[in-house]
């Protein structure tokens, strides 16, 4: 059976953030996008983990209209580096990714908004991995009683 309307969209967005590399334009190169996946080892950063969360749903006529969130969490490890600087260009890479691609994702949604950015510094000074995470809203119309289609 195809995916869902919901799952193609979350299998372009891990699409979208895997074509951060410093080859094409980036100033990162993230080694390892996965979805649910809340830890990740030193040989595997800068990494990326999608969180599909909260979805609203609206009923108009035939058609379901979905307002999906979903949470972008990157981890990466600043070195020598400034890890707000660091975490910033990793800012700006997230948004790069998510905002020039096809945010449509071949015509299955009708609109993304980047809610916000939220950084994480750890509390001691040595620890030079940090994280931030950036919540997104995918909206996108399903046929009622059909997540297939739209």
């Amino acid at each position: 059976m195809a995916d869902s309307i919901r799952e193609q969209i979350l299998q372009a967005i891990q699409t979208q953030l895997e074509t951060i590399t410093a080859a094409n334009g980036y100033d990162n190169t993230v080694l390892t996008v996965e979805r649910v996946r809340q830890t990740f080892f030193d040989d595997e950063l800068p990494a990326i983990g999608i969180w599909d969360e909260a979805e609203e749903t609206t009923l108009h006529h035939n058609k379901a209209y979905q307002a999906m969130e979903v949470r972008l969490d990157a981890i990466i490890d600043a070195g020598t580096s400034n890890r707000s600087v660091a975490l910033n260009k990793m800012r700006a890479d997230l948004k790069k990714a998510i905002q020039s691609g096809d945010i449509t994702f071949g015509g299955i949604s009708n609109r993304l908004d980047i809610n916000g950015f939220e950084p994480a510094y750890p509390d001691d000074d040595d620890n030079t991995q940090v994280t931030g995470s950036m919540t997104i809203t995918v909206e996108y119309y399903e046929t009622i009683d059909d997540p297939y289609s739209n």
